[in-house]
């Protein structure tokens, strides 16, 4: 049985798994270090055309729940937390689906050219900026809890009241200490990993028990 049928046939609360078209990245990978997550990360522009509900949360797959974030479906789009540079972070946001805004993104990505959206976190930033008609929203940050922020003076505040950790870097909690990441320090911190690693053993003590 493959991983789509056990997680459907199992009671983890998953009630569907939808297939989408990978999007082909426009830019030139060549005169770039260009990583498969920039070119996947596009993929999340089909959001928009998932008519069928009405608000989308959407996480990156490298961030890890910690305390209920129901409230979230209760902000407008586009929501997300402020992040370097004055630009938000879309590893964790707030959408609402509209075909309307999913191709007008369409029609504008395979238009632009490569000067300001050669990663989706540009691109999203760019079209609420100067094209929707939707305002970009500010979460608080203890919805995105990136880890290399962890040397900034107001990581202790946001460390006790975190809802959702967010490990941007390079370096994961389950791959950093096999893979040779040169700058692991600065994205990994102690009592982020032992929370990953308590989550992970939940997950897999559950999984077990389901069968």
């Amino acid at each position: 049985m493959n991983a789509r049928k056990q997680l459907l046939n199992s009671n983890s609360g998953i009630s569907s798994l939808i297939d989408v078209k990978q999007l082909e990245y426009r830019f030139n990978t060549l005169s770039m270090n260009t990583s498969r997550n920039i070119v996947c990360g596009f993929n999340k522009l089909h959001l928009w055309n998932l008519v069928n509900y009405t608000k989308l949360i959407y996480l990156d797959i490298d961030t890890m729940v910690v305390q209920n974030t129901d409230d979230l479906f209760e902000k407008p789009e586009l929501n997300a937390a402020l992040d370097i540079g004055g630009v938000v972070n879309t590893g964790v946001f707030v959408a609402q689906s509209l075909l309307k805004t999913f191709n007008d993104m369409m029609l504008l990505y395979k238009m632009s050219s490569s000067s300001y959206n050669r990663d989706d976190q540009r691109f999203i930033n760019w079209y609420f900026t100067n094209r929707s008609n939707s305002k970009i929203h500010y979460l608080p940050l203890e919805y995105n809890r990136i880890s290399w922020h962890k040397d900034y003076q107001i990581w202790d505040e946001v460390q006790a009241q975190a809802k959702i950790i967010h490990f941007a870097g390079k370096s994961k909690p389950w791959s950093f200490f096999y893979m040779p990441h040169r700058n692991w320090e600065r994205n990994i911190e102690g009592q982020l990993f032992y929370k990953w690693k308590q989550m992970f053993e939940i997950v897999q003590k559950t999984i077990k028990q389901k069968g």
